[in-house]
């Protein structure tokens, strides 16, 4: 039987260990990256969902000053906008589509009005995310 130089069993062996070793970090890299990506879209969800809600609120201010109104943009920082639309069916339907970094969404809300006056009431019926 021949016999192994000395050594060789502990380089064979470092090498084992060191592939173990780099699969296990790369391993977590995948899993930690995951999770930052995770946590990204749940707070582009929640910063999208407040730009909306504040858009609506502009929305509602402009259409009870006057009904006419039809469509505007909001710039709230270099990476966040929201786009105000407004059609008129009997009833004002209100999309507003919110821009921040490289995520988008839309939400739409659809409000009866009654006016009296100079004074115009706006009731929200709906609000959703599309």
């Amino acid at each position: 039987m021949k016999a192994f130089p000395k050594g060789s069993v502990a380089l064979v062996s470092i090498m084992i260990i060191s592939a173990i070793t780099l699969i296990v970090v790369i391993s977590m890299t995948e899993i930690n990256y995951s999770t930052s990506s995770q946590s990204l879209n749940s707070n582009s969800d929640k910063t999208a969902y407040y730009v909306a809600q504040a858009c609506l609120e502009e929305a509602t201010i402009q259409l009870e000053a006057d009904l006419s109104y039809s469509a505007g943009t909001l710039n709230f920082d270099a990476d966040t906008t929201c786009d105000i639309s407004v059609t008129d069916n009997g009833q004002k339907n209100v999309t507003i589509t919110v821009n921040y970094l490289d995520y988008s969404s839309t939400f739409n809300a659809t409000f009866s009005y009654e006016q009296s006056g100079e004074a115009t009431n706006l009731h929200i019926i709906n609000w959703s995310e599309t």
